[in-house]
C-alpha cells in the first residue's frame, strides 16, 4: 500500500512539472516574440499593432493580445498570464496597450538587444498615417 501511494505521489510530481514548464512564458519572452515575429515578417509596431488590433479601436485588450500571440505562435496563455504580461505593457494601467505601450516595451527591449527599429517606425509611421 506505502508503494501505491509513493508510485501515485511521484506521477502527480511529474504531471505538475510539465505543466508549468510549458505556462511559464516570461513577458520578456513575449516581448522577445514579438521583436522575433516584426523581424521576421519585416513589418513596423504600428503595422503589429493593427493586426494585434482585432476590432480597430486603438488599444489592444487582453482577449486581442490572446488571440494573436496564439495565431502567431508566440504563447497559447491563460487569460490570469495575458493580464499579467498586458500590465506590464500597459503603462497607464488602463487594462489596454496603446501603439506608444507597444512601442516603448518592443523600443527598450530592442534598445537592450542592440536593434535599431527607430528608422523603421519613422518610415512606417509616415505610411500608415497616409
Amino acid at each position: 500500500m506505502a508503494d501505491d501511494e509513493e508510485e501515485e505521489s511521484g506521477s502527480d510530481e511529474e504531471e505538475s512539472d510539465a505543466d508549468s514548464d510549458e505556462s511559464e512564458v516570461t513577458s520578456d519572452q513575449i516581448v522577445d516574440g514579438i521583436i522575433d515575429y516584426i523581424k521576421k515578417e519585416d513589418k513596423s509596431v504600428a503595422e503589429v499593432f493593427k493586426i494585434i488590433d482585432l476590432n480597430s479601436d486603438k488599444r489592444v485588450s487582453g482577449p486581442e493580445l490572446q488571440t494573436w500571440l496564439k495565431q502567431v505562435g508566440i504563447a497559447d496563455l491563460a487569460p490570469p498570464d495575458v493580464m499579467m504580461t498586458l500590465g506590464l505593457i500597459d503603462e497607464n494601467k488602463d487594462g489596454y496597450i496603446s501603439l506608444s505601450e507597444l512601442r516603448s516595451a518592443v523600443g527598450e527591449k530592442a534598445s537592450a538587444l542592440g536593434l535599431l527599429l527607430e528608422a523603421v517606425e519613422d518610415a512606417a509611421e509616415g505610411e500608415l498615417a497616409g
